[in-house]
This record gives structure tokens, C-alpha cells and sequence, in this order.
């Protein structure tokens, strides 16, 4: 398996012309895509999610072996790309479930179904943009996906993320008297909770 890492959206085509398969390779509102058109995020943001389209390809007997990607090495992208190389076996069920946490990530991510995702997100969260943090996240999508994990490294991805909730919880300052919205303190890290309370989230730096 090849993976190559553009910087630029012409270096994504540099490598597309020559043979790789792009995967997820948006820049701004501009996809870079191959044949497969395995991209949905700006003018593609029809397009299901790259794990479900690659388990149906690899399911009709497509192989890759040559890709180029860019930007952070998400679940998504990571568990396509070992499907369509042939080292992650292509179910639907766990394609449906990585999909869900990168489409609308406003779930509760320790349920049953969506385990190994959690394990590779805790997996990968510092992983350095680059060919290399690609190779380890494919890497560590493979291993997982295919159940080489220990007891303890769940339970420590499922502490870690209930853990996580409960501070997003603690995080929210305010709620309007409609519920509608909610006042919380600086950055992202719990949208996926605020969200589950209430569609209007302020964060207290752009109050």
C-alpha cells in the first residue's frame, strides 16, 4: 500500500494523474477526487461518507493499492483506505457506524456499535498532519478493526470519552428559559454534547 500527502490541491491532482486514488483530499470548497470520487465534504457534501462507499466497492471486488490524501487522518478516511487495500474486511454494519460518527457526531459514542471507532478517534488524536500521521492512523485502523485490541484499552477509550462528556456538561454556563440555547465556556471539544441539549450553542469568546 502507497500513500502519498499533498499539501496543495495541485499536488493532490500531481498524484491523482499519476495513479492514486484520492481520498478525502478537500481543499476549501475544492475536491480533488479520483475515479471513485471518494470525497464528501464541500461541493461533494452529497456524497455518502468514504467508509460506505469503499466497503461497497470492496464488496463488488475493487482493490487499491495507491492513494493520496491530506489533512487530518480521520476515522473515516483511515478505515476506507484499509478496506479498499484489502486489510480491513468490508461489513457494512461497522461502515454504517464509522459513517454516523463522522456525518453527525452528536451520539453518544460509547454505545456497542460504535467501539472501534472511539478506540481509533482516542487512537489518533494527536497524530501529525502528515504522510506519516496518515500511515499510523491507516495502521491503527487496520489493527483495530480487525478486534487486536486488549479489554483495557477499551475501558480506558470508554473512561476517557464519559469522562470527556461529563466535563462538557459541567462546561455549560447558561441555558435560555425556552431551552433553545446555551451559553458554554471556550472552544469545540463538546459540541457533540451541547448539541444533544439544545440546536444554539454560544461559546463564551463570541458572546
Amino acid at each position: 500500500m502507497e500513500i502519498k500527502y499533498a499539501q496543495t490541491a495541485k499536488e493532490a491532482r500531481y498524484w491523482v494523474d499519476r495513479g492514486h486514488e484520492s481520498v478525502e483530499c478537500s481543499f476549501g470548497q475544492d475536491s480533488v477526487v479520483g475515479p471513485l470520487v471518494l470525497d464528501h465534504h464541500g461541493k461533494l457534501s452529497k456524497e455518502p461518507a468514504v467508509s460506505l462507499k469503499a466497503v461497497r466497492l470492496a464488496l463488488a471486488g475493487v482493490r487499491i493499492e495507491k492513494f493520496v490524501v491530506t489533512g487530518f487522518a480521520d476515522t473515516d478516511a483511515a478505515y476506507a483506505i484499509g478496506v479498499l487495500a484489502g486489510f480491513i474486511p468490508p461489513v457494512m454494519t461497522q461502515a454504517e457506524a464509522v459513517a454516523d460518527l463522522d456525518i453527525d457526531p452528536v451520539r453518544d459514542q460509547t454505545a456497542e456499535r460504535y467501539r472501534k471507532a472511539l478506540l481509533h478517534q482516542k487512537a489518533v488524536l494527536s497524530s501529525p498532519l502528515s504522510e506519516e500521521g496518515f500511515r499510523q492512523s491507516v495502521a491503527e485502523a487496520i489493527r483495530i478493526f480487525n478486534g487486536r485490541y486488549t479489554p483495557g484499552e477499551e475501558e480506558k477509550a470508554l473512561r476517557e470519552e464519559r469522562g470527556r462528556r461529563e466535563d462538557a456538561k459541567k462546561a455549560i454556563l447558561a441555558k435560555s428559559e425556552d431551552g433553545k440555547a446555551l451559553l458554554v465556556s471556550f472552544g469545540d471539544w463538546g459540541q457533540d454534547v451541547w448539541f444533544q441539549e439544545s440546536p444554539v450553542v454560544v461559546r463564551l469568546d463570541e458572546a
